[in-house]
């Protein structure tokens, strides 16, 4: 984590969310389903990030063996905030094709969870700058994400969801 955290590239890239007026106004982002969407901003900024996620950023730094600087300006934060919306941005482009049938839906999730994913927007090429980002953390990502919507909605979903973290 430490690699990413001063890769300058990655840092370079990561810079403009750090400002107070930047707003991730994606289409894919909704008031409905992100907890973090600002509706004065009409996207997601790292304050509304933050409010929602800093201290659960924070805990797990804390179980770290050598905690690195979290506070809400840190690069920790600023990459957890830019993979956050990367990991739900191929999310969202994977979903959108179900407006035509489910059989696209289907196949771009399935994609994801493959760890096959179509960067379609400039502003998540920054992850380019290292893969293993791409491997290691937003794959695996996702597939959590995917597998705990999935334990969310089966019948006896409270067992699924434990299992998703065993």
């Amino acid at each position: 984590m430490e690699e990413w955290l001063t890769n300058e590239t990655v840092q370079e890239a990561l810079r403009p969310c750090l400002g107070p007026n930047y707003v991730d106004s994606d289409p894919t982002f909704n008031l409905n389903i992100d907890e973090d969407y600002d509706h004065r901003a009409s996207g997601i900024t790292l304050s509304s990030f933050c409010m929602v996620y800093l201290d659960w950023i924070q805990y797990c730094n804390s179980r770290r063996q050598t905690p690195v600087t979290c506070e809400r300006d840190s690069p920790l934060v600023n990459l957890c905030f830019g993979l956050c919306i990367l990991g739900r941005r191929a999310l969202g482009t994977a979903s959108h094709s179900m407006s035509a049938s489910l059989e696209p839906f289907l196949y771009g999730l399935h994609a994801l969870f493959k760890g096959d994913f179509r960067i379609t927007s400039p502003r998540d090429e920054w992850v380019f700058a290292d893969m293993d980002l791409l491997n290691r953390v937003v794959a695996p990502g996702v597939r959590m994400s995917l597998k705990l919507h999935q334990a969310g909605i089966e019948p006896g979903s409270s067992r699924a969801v434990v299992d998703c973290y065993s």
